[in-house]
């Protein structure tokens, strides 16, 4: 930093300061401190009080909740690859397309007589095709292009549920903060923070469902033993907690910008400008990011919980699983009806 000396510390004294942000905020406008350091969001009452250095950080208002497995939506994941349009379009493209080469061909094939037969000759006209050579030309000519279309769906189709498999499958267990006033739940924010006067002046929130908790840490007691829905931090602190307990939650939908974080100092100190000349300085060499990074990397999430396999698990071909046995076991079914009538009776 070239527009600082630490020689220019040498004569302060750092102070533990325990209590609120705005009472530290006045203890440095009546002199009992020169400044304040740390992570004072620059609001515009403060201004009343002190001068701020530009900001070293910026920050917004986050909601953070815990994450809920989607599970119904992962069953049917492959349904999601095409659209709704696309899954009525195949199916009755190849049922056209089928039904034509079955006239063409049912002229020199008496076994394909009947409606069962066409069916079942929909379908293995593309998986038997190799065994069951068409005999007529225009046939060979329809189902064609059809195949090539079949190769370039498949393909897409492949594409399209691979990429899906790759994200993530949880949600927040609440979307945003209309859901969470309307549902009457408990949120929390940190005891010393302005957030918990924001939630009741800005968000207009019931002072009795705001719950102010003392430490980061306690949060995820909190959340498990159902004392809130949802937690409230300024985002530097959303990181953290986030990188820290990074299994169960994530963040909500809902956010609320703020001005920054910087420094406080005591109405026209000269020090105010050279540290955020510093800042200016530290922010463009891109020394101030590498250090958020480097204190997000230092949580060692893996640590807080068993991580997630590589592989993929039963649930997004579930939805295949269930349409394919419940088939199965409805002939089934019908298959013991049709037994059970061959089975004399004994009166």
């Amino acid at each position: 930093m070239n527009n600082i000396n630490m020689s220019d510390f040498s004569s302060y004294e750092l102070v533990p300061f325990k209590g609120r942000y705005d009472d530290m905020i006045k203890a440095v406008s009546n002199k009992t401190y020169f400044g304040a350091v740390g992570d004072i969001i620059i609001l515009a009452h403060r201004y009343k009080y002190v001068d701020f250095t530009v900001s070293y950080l910026e920050t917004e208002i986050v909601m953070v909740v815990e994450q809920k497995d989607d599970k119904w939506k992962k069953i049917w994941a492959f349904m999601e690859a095409f659209e709704l349009t696309m899954w009525l379009l195949i199916p009755t493209m190849h049922l056209f397309i089928s039904f034509v080469i079955w006239l063409i061909e049912r002229q020199n094939n008496p076994e394909l007589e009947g409606v069962g037969n066409m069916l079942w000759f929909s379908i293995s006209i593309i998986f038997y095709m190799h065994r069951e050579p068409l005999k007529n030309g225009l046939a060979r000519l329809v189902l064609g292009p059809w195949l090539f279309a079949i190769l370039v769906v498949t393909a897409s189709f492949t594409a399209s549920l691979t990429s899906m498999m790759t994200i993530s499958w949880f949600r927040p267990s609440v979307p945003d903060v209309e859901t969470l006033k309307q549902m009457g739940y408990n949120v929390g924010c940190n005891t010393n923070s302005f957030i918990c006067n924001y939630l009741v002046d800005t968000l207009e929130f019931d002072p009795t469902k705001i719950k102010k908790i003392d430490s980061i840490d306690e949060y995820p007691k909190a959340f498990k033993n159902g004392t809130i829905k949802a937690a409230f931090f300024i985002s530097p602190h959303a990181k953290v907690y986030l990188a820290k307990y990074c299994k169960g939650y994530t963040k909500g939908v809902s956010s609320f910008k703020l001005s920054g974080i910087g420094f406080a100092m005591a109405k026209g100190s000269e020090l105010a400008s050279r540290v955020s000349a510093s800042i200016v300085e530290l922010t463009e060499t891109k020394e101030i990011p590498q250090f958020e990074s480097d204190v997000l990397a230092s949580f060692n999430c893996s640590s807080n919980g068993k991580g997630d396999g590589l592989g993929l698990g039963p649930e997004p071909f579930m939805g295949l699983f269930i349409i394919c046995g419940s088939i199965a076991f409805l002939v089934l079914i019908y298959m013991a009806q049709q037994f059970m009538r061959t089975i004399p009776k004994f009166v």
